[in-house]
């Protein structure tokens, strides 16, 4: 998704809300209603989080409504035309953004007992059933960060490559990375050790892992 919507919407985990109807069947007062719901979050909130979890970037552009809202006509017609699919967005959809979907369920906590688990708790469990029945390809993660988690080098590198790694920074310092450059430093598999970096732009090393230790070494 390269764009989205100033929105929000109430996550919950289906086991939450299927727990919440047990819990109305059994505590519930007659004649009452009870709004099984999870955490109020914007849709902005929704794809970054979904992004950290696929290891994919996020959308940064956040399009008004009016200009979302012709797109959407667009699309209808289209999908009317070839009478087949669905539309990427409906009209409908665009007027429901408009408001902010939130929710209480203090109620249903008040008076049932009812706990949902954390939105994100939510998020990952649907994108692995997305992942375990074939609607998406789970993607190589990348790590759109400055400085790369150091559990990303568990495969570790030979210490001849450090030693060599040393003695290039002592003579010449070495970048730091950025966020639009990745670096490796370590053993390519050959017989003598060698460092790598910056890489091509057709073929990008794999993280930024041994800058980091690289660094912690050296200071």
């Amino acid at each position: 998704m390269p764009a989205y919507v100033n929105t929000g919407l109430n996550v919950v985990h289906v086991d939450d809300v299927a727990a919440g109807h047990l819990l109305a069947y059994e505590k519930g007062a007659v004649g009452e209603t009870y709004i099984l719901g999870g955490e109020n979050r914007t849709l902005q909130w929704i794809l970054e989080t979904v992004a950290e979890l696929t290891g994919q970037r996020p959308p940064r552009i956040r399009l008004p409504h009016w200009f979302v809202t012709p797109m959407a006509y667009l699309w209808e017609g289209t999908a009317r035309i070839r009478g087949s699919g669905e539309p990427m967005m409906t009209v409908d959809s665009v007027r429901m953004s408009r408001k902010l979907m939130y929710f209480s369920t203090e109620k249903a906590r008040r008076e049932l007992g009812y706990s949902p688990r954390p939105a994100v708790e939510a998020l990952r469990d649907e994108i692995e059933w997305f992942y375990k029945h074939g609607y998406v390809v789970r993607k190589r993660i990348k790590k759109h960060s400055s400085w790369p988690s150091p559990d990303l080098c568990k495969g570790g590198v030979s210490l001849d490559a450090l030693r060599l790694s040393l003695a290039l920074v002592k003579s010449q310092p070495l970048p730091l990375p950025d966020r639009s450059t990745e670096y490796l430093i370590g053993n390519s598999g050959a017989k003598e050790p060698s460092v790598f970096g910056p890489p091509r732009k057709t073929r990008k090393a794999l993280s930024g892992c041994w800058i980091v230790s690289l660094t912690a070494v050296v200071s």
